[in-house]
C-alpha cells in the first residue's frame, strides 16, 4: 500500500483530511460565515428577500430565515449546528432566527481574526462567555416594555407587534390583536404551559384578510353529513375508521335465484348497519366524528335516529378534536364505553 500522499490515501474516494487550526477550525468559521453572510440582508422588516429553489424545483421568494435553512438542507457539521441554533429559536419563540444567525456569523467572524493573531480557542471562548454574562446583567436595564397581565388583550397585542409587523407590515396591528385574543383564550392557569398546539387557523377562501376573527371552539371547514345541524350538549363518539358495515378480506360469490333473495340480501346489510347505530344510539352519542367515509346505509341510520355526524380527513385535526371534547379515538366501529365518549358545549353548523 503506497502511502506518498498521506493518510488521505487510506479515506475514500472524494473523502478530505484536515488536521490544525489552519485547515480545520478556520475552515469551519468559514463555512459559518457564509451562512451567516446568505441571510444577513435579510435582517429586519426591510430586509431584502431571497429566492430558494428546492430540491423538487418549488420555488420561494422569503425573507424568513427558518423558510430559507428548511429549504437549502445544509450538510457541512459546522454550519449546520447554526442551522439547528435557528431553529431552535423558531420552535421556542417563532421569531428572531435571523438574529440568530447574524450574530453567531459575526461572533466568529471577530474569533478567526483573533486566532490570527495567536488566541487559543479556549481563551477565545472564556472572554465570550464573561460577554454574555455581562450582557445579561445589562439586558434588564433596556426593556422598552413590560407586561403585567397576561391576560390584558392591549398589553400582548403590544408585544406581539414587532414579531408580525416583521412579516406582515400592511397587517401588523389588525393581526396582533387577533393573535393576543387567541392566546389569552388558550392561556392555562399556569401561564408556562401554554401549548401552541392549541391555537389553530383555518383558511376560508373567497374574502380579505382583515376579516378573520378570533373564536373559541374547535373548527371544521365542512358541513354536517346529516341534516342535523346543531346539538346542544353533545356526547361525542369519534372514530378513525369508515362508519360502514363489515366487509370480508376474501372475495365470495352470492347466488341469487329469485326476487326473495334478493331482499334478504339487502336486509342483512340493513339489519348490520342498524346494529351499529343503536349502539351508539343506547351509549347516548348523539355525534358522531370519523375520519374515513360513511356508507349511504349508516347514515340513513344515523338520520333516522337524529345523529349528528361529521367527517375530518385529517387525523391530526382528529386528535385534536378528541383532545379537545376528552373523547378517545376508537380505531373499530363499536359501542363506546363511557370512558371513550367526549363531551361540548355546543356543535353547530355556521
Amino acid at each position: 500500500l503506497s502511502t506518498a500522499s498521506g493518510f488521505n490515501n487510506l479515506l475514500k474516494e472524494g473523502h478530505k483530511h484536515f488536521s490544525g487550526f489552519e485547515e480545520v477550525v478556520l475552515k469551519n468559521i468559514a463555512s459559518c460565515r457564509e451562512i451567516a453572510a446568505m441571510v444577513k440582508r435579510s435582517l429586519g422588516p426591510n430586509g431584502l428577500k431571497k429566492m430558494v429553489v428546492n430540491h423538487i424545483d418549488k420555488i420561494f421568494v422569503t425573507s424568513d430565515t427558518a423558510t430559507i435553512f428548511r429549504e437549502l438542507e445544509v450538510q457541512h457539521p459546522a454550519a449546520k449546528l447554526i442551522v439547528m441554533a435557528s431553529q431552535m429559536q423558531q420552535q421556542e419563540f417563532g421569531d428572531g432566527t435571523n438574529f440568530v444567525v447574524t450574530l453567531a456569523g459575526e461572533l466568529l467572524s471577530h474569533a478567526e481574526g483573533l486566532i490570527k493573531m495567536g488566541l487559543h480557542p479556549n481563551q477565545i471562548i472564556h472572554g465570550y462567555e464573561q460577554a454574555c454574562a455581562k450582557a445579561l446583567e445589562i439586558l434588564p436595564t433596556l426593556k422598552a416594555y413590560e407586561v403585567n397581565d397576561f391576560k390584558h388583550e392591549d398589553e400582548m397585542a403590544m408585544l406581539l407587534k414587532p414579531a408580525l409587523m416583521a412579516k406582515l407590515p400592511s397587517y401588523g396591528e389588525f393581526l396582533s390583536k387577533e393573535v393576543a385574543k387567541a392566546c389569552i383564550m388558550s392561556l392555562p392557569d399556569v401561564a408556562t404551559r401554554f401549548d401552541v398546539d392549541n391555537i389553530r387557523i383555518v383558511q376560508v377562501m373567497g374574502s380579505n384578510i382583515t376579516d378573520s376573527y378570533t373564536m373559541r371552539g374547535f373548527l371544521v371547514k365542512r358541513d354536517a353529513e346529516t341534516t342535523i345541524k346543531s346539538v346542544v350538549d353533545p356526547v361525542v363518539a369519534v372514530y378513525s375508521c369508515s362508519i360502514d358495515t363489515e366487509t370480508a378480506d376474501t372475495k365470495g360469490t352470492v347466488l341469487i335465484k329469485n326476487a326473495e333473495d334478493m331482499l334478504n340480501y339487502a336486509r342483512g346489510e340493513e339489519t348490520m348497519a342498524e346494529k351499529a347505530v343503536l349502539g351508539l344510539v343506547e351509549a347516548g352519542v348523539t355525534l358522531v366524528v370519523t375520519g374515513g367515509t360513511i356508507s349511504n346505509i349508516c347514515l340513513h341510520y344515523l338520520e333516522k335516529y337524529k345523529l349528528m355526524a361529521v367527517k375530518i380527513a385529517s387525523k391530526f385535526e382528529l386528535k385534536r378534536l378528541g383532545r379537545a371534547a376528552g373523547a378517545s379515538v376508537l380505531s373499530k366501529l363499536q359501542p363506546p364505553t363511557p370512558d371513550d365518549l367526549g363531551r361540548l358545549d355546543k356543535s353547530h353548523v355556521l
